[in-house]
C-alpha cells in the first residue's frame, strides 16, 4: 500500500492503482508538454483469407467465440507502447502481431490473456470481461509464451500426459509424438533435449489442451524448417476447425498466409 497526496488530500492506494494513476499523469501532463504522440497500432485486413465454418445462431446462454479488444492503451516502464487499439477476432480467424523488439507484442498477448491489465480499454471473450471469466471459459484460452513451461525432471511423454490430463484433452499422444518427431525421445527427460526439441514439446503441450483461443508468442523460435511448417499447419487447421489464434512473431512471412488480420505495433 502507498500513501499519496493529491491537492492536499491524503489517499491510500494499492501498487496497481498507483501504476494506473502514474500512467494517467504521464499521459495527461508529460506528453502534452513534450508534444509527443503515443504510437498507434496499424490494423491490416487480409482479404484473401478464407475463414473456417460459418457461425451458427447461438443462444444468449452460449455466446459465440469472439475475442474483442476495444480502445486498448498499454504502458510499460512509464512508456506508452500503443493506444487506441481496436480489433475483433471471430471463430475461424487468425491475427498476426508484428513489430520491432520492445513494441509491445508480448505485453499485448498478456493483456489479451488476462495476465496483465491495460491502462485503458477492455478485452472480452464471449462477451465477458477477460478478468471475470469462469473456469469453463478460462480453459478455452491457452497462452504459450517465451518460456517452455515444462517440468525438466519429467520425460517428454510425461509432460504431454500431464498437460492433457489437467486440461481434459483427447489428442492421441502417439500421433502427436510422431508429428513432433519426438517418438525416439519419449522417455528422455526434458532437461537433456536441445532447445528446438524442448520448443516442440512445449508446443505439443499447448496442442493437447483443446483450447478454443490460442495466444502464441514467437512460436517458431528455435524451430527448424520442418518444425516451423508443422506449427504453421497447426494454426491453419485450428482456424479451419473454428478456432481462433493471435500470434506474435518476427517471422511474418512464415505465418502471414494464415492471417485474416495483421496488427503492426
Amino acid at each position: 500500500m502507498y500513501l499519496i497526496i493529491i491537492n492536499g488530500t491524503y489517499m491510500v492506494v494499492t501498487a496497481k492503482s498507483l501504476s494506473v494513476f502514474t500512467c494517467y499523469c504521464l499521459r495527461e501532463s508529460i506528453f502534452p508538454m513534450l508534444a509527443i504522440q503515443p504510437p498507434k497500432a496499424t490494423i491490416t485486413t487480409h482479404d484473401s483469407w478464407t475463414s473456417g465454418p460459418p457461425l451458427k445462431a447461438i443462444s444468449s446462454l452460449n455466446p459465440p467465440a469472439v475475442l474483442n479488444a476495444e480502445s486498448l492503451e498499454v504502458w510499460r516502464g512509464g512508456v506508452c507502447l500503443f493506444e487506441g487499439l481496436d480489433f475483433t477476432l471471430e471463430s475461424g480467424q487468425v491475427a498476426i502481431v508484428s513489430g520491432a523488439n520492445g513494441s509491445g507484442k508480448t505485453t499485448l498477448l498478456r493483456v489479451l490473456s488476462g495476465m496483465s491489465r491495460a491502462a485503458d480499454g477492455s478485452v472480452t471473450w464471449r462477451g465477458e470481461e477477460i478478468h471475470r471469466l469462469d473456469m469453463e471459459n478460462r480453459l478455452e484460452i491457452t497462452y504459450q509464451g517465451h518460456m517452455d513451461g515444462l517440468k525438466k525432471e519429467f520425460t517428454v511423454e510425461e509432460n504431454l500426459q500431464f498437460y492433457q490430463e489437467i486440461n481434459d484433452g483427447q489428442y492421441p499422444l502417439e500421433d502427436l509424438l510422431d508429428e513432433l518427431r519426438l517418438s525416439p525421445y519419449r522417455n528422455r527427460q526434458v532437461r537433456y533435449l536441445s532447445a528446438g526439441q524442448r520448443r516442440r514439446v512445449a508446443l505439443g503441450c499447448m496442442k493437447v489442451k483443446s483450447a478454443k483461443l490460442w495466444l502464441l508468442d514467437e512460436p517458431l523460435t528455435n524451430l527448424d524448417a520442418r518444425g516451423a511448417k508443422l506449427v504453421s499447419s497447426w494454426i491453419s487447421e485450428h482456424a479451419n476447425a473454428g478456432g481462433l489464434a493471435v500470434v506474435a512473431t518476427h517471422q511474418r512471412e512464415s505465418l502471414i498466409q494464415t492471417a485474416s488480420i495483421e496488427i503492426e505495433l
